[in-house]
């Protein structure tokens, strides 16, 4: 005798399902991810220029 999933074919419609469910998941997880990494080094370039910035105002007063 042959023993199915469920009984009626559709074991392998659901795994399916689930599979593709679990794929979004990964994939918007993967966006947040790559979205946090892009927003990081967004503020560490934003750090590096008000640092470059705050280098350049002493000499300018010093000048001035």
């Amino acid at each position: 005798m042959e023993s199915r999933y469920l009984g009626d074919g559709k074991g392998r419609v659901l795994r399916e399902e689930g599979r593709a469910a679990e794929n979004v998941y990964i994939q918007k997880m993967e966006r947040e991810r790559m979205e946090k990494m892009k927003q990081k080094a967004e503020k560490e370039r934003t750090a590096g220029e008000k640092a470059t910035a705050s280098e350049k105002k002493p000499e300018g007063l010093q000048q001035g």
